[in-house]
């Protein structure tokens, strides 16, 4: 069959994503850019390749993450290695890591960074890779994260990260310095929200996902727990839940942190806060 042909197949979804995701597939297997697969659409795809593209989209109609098919994942920067039972890092994270860029370029005595629940990596690698002068240490209570962690930052030579296995500041590791940034992207939805049975979040981790208390436990721990490891002056900037907005802002005000500021994502939803010692 060729990749025209395979192709047209996939537009009788009347999906556009999927046929998007098709092409990236296409690269994935064919090891080729998507120039190329659109210039040579008539290349005959051999058994091989057919079966593993047919296997890749049965996965994907079923629901499965793009990420975890081909087992990596794109964040601003950098291309990290994903897999199942570890948070897919979101687009709309990436603002607050590029505000935490901002920051850093700002403030000019920044030197070292906490990032509490790191998943993949991501934030902490992203930023490792950027400034390459900064400490960076990452936190997860998912060995597997810890590892899979590890792994990325060799595979992408950064030397100025350690990733540790931790809940939260339980490690004495970490307990041992203080931080001119703490950031976290921790769960926070509640345990009986709807989403949980939606997209993506039907294959990802609970552990990534779900906190007590209506989604707000781990970060009251994150943001009260914060002010005892930050250096003067320091800043913690965390990722909430959208309906969950005002409960955050008033943990930062009831933990005395000053120049609390709220953004927004890509969606023009606030999803993350900003608070100095």
């Amino acid at each position: 069959m060729k990749i025209l042909n395979w192709l047209k197949k996939i537009s009788l979804y009347k999906n556009k994503y999927i046929y998007k995701e098709a092409l990236f597939f296409l690269e994935f297997v064919l090891k080729k850019n998507i120039f190329w697969i659109l210039i040579n659409k008539n290349f005959f795809l051999k058994k091989k390749y057919l079966l593993c593209l047919n296997i890749f989209l049965i996965r994907r109609l079923r629901g499965e993450p793009f990420s975890y098919i081909i087992g990596k994942v794109y964040f601003l920067n950098i291309i990290i290695k994903i897999y199942f039972d570890i948070f897919i890092p979101r687009k709309d994270t990436e603002v607050m890591v590029e505000y935490i860029f901002f920051l850093i370029k700002r403030e000019k005595y920044i030197l070292n960074l906490l990032d509490l629940g790191i998943g993949s990596g991501s934030i902490a690698l992203s930023i490792a890779k950027n400034f390459r002068y900064i400490k960076v240490i990452g936190v997860d209570k998912n060995l597997l994260a810890v590892n899979l962690a590890k792994y990325n930052a060799q595979k992408l030579k950064l030397y100025n990260v350690d990733f540790f296995y931790s809940n939260w500041f339980s490690n004495k590791n970490i307990q041992c310095n203080y931080y001119d940034i703490i950031v976290s992207n921790p769960p926070y939805i509640d345990k009986n929200s709807f989403f949980l049975f939606k997209g993506d979040l039907r294959y990802e981790s609970s552990l990534s996902l779900i906190s007590d208390n209506y989604g707000v436990n781990d970060l009251y721990i994150i943001i009260k727990d914060s002010f005892n490891f930050l250096r003067n002056n320091g800043w913690l900037i965390v990722e909430y839940g959208f309906d969950i907005k005002n409960i955050i802002y008033d943990f930062f005000i009831k933990f005395s942190y000053r120049n609390i500021k709220l953004f927004k994502d890509y969606n023009n939803i606030y999803r993350f806060i900003i608070g100095q010692k």
